[in-house]
């Protein structure tokens, strides 16, 4: 289990918080994410839930990260 909050603004310009969320499985980021804050003590790999490739992107603790254009990731996993 990651441990804090994982937080991502999609493009609609809505907030949404995952808290505590468990490692290995699949969260689906509604509307896709266009900024993360990950302030869990685990990775995030963010990505495409149609499996594009290339479209893996790892957010590691405390880190954020903005997206736009072809990769606007709509799924994240926490290892």
């Amino acid at each position: 289990m990651a441990t804090g909050d994982f937080s991502y603004v999609n493009a609609s310009g809505d907030d949404f918080t995952l808290r505590d969320p468990p490692s290995g499985e699949r969260f689906m980021l509604v509307g896709g994410a266009m900024h993360v804050l990950n302030q869990t003590n685990a990775s995030a790999t963010l990505g495409s839930a149609a499996g594009r490739a290339g479209s893996q992107l790892v957010v590691y603790p405390g880190a954020s990260g903005s997206f736009g254009g072809a990769v606007v990731p709509d799924l994240v996993i926490f290892d």
